[in-house]
């Protein structure tokens, strides 16, 4: 999360918002992020784990867009 908040300027909210972000997209809704941190409320600190399908870049690539429209698709119908 550092990389991504290096640059910013609005510091502290962007990085919650990240965060928030990863939560509900990758934990909540793809199901594919481990959230490792022994203490979850008021951690500036995150620690996860993503579970991918594989080492192949391409490979975990192609299945997370499937993945994705699975669960897009699914919420339409």
């Amino acid at each position: 999360m550092a990389a991504l908040t290096g640059n910013d300027k609005y510091g502290t909210k962007a990085k919650t918002q990240i965060g928030e972000t990863l939560k509900h997209y990758l934990k909540e809704y793809l199901e594919i992020l481990e959230d490792n941190r022994t203490k979850t409320q008021g951690s500036d600190e995150w620690i996860f784990t993503l579970k991918l399908w594989g080492r192949d870049k391409e490979l975990n690539l192609r299945k997370f867009d499937e993945l994705w429209e699975k669960k897009r698709r699914g919420k339409s119908e």
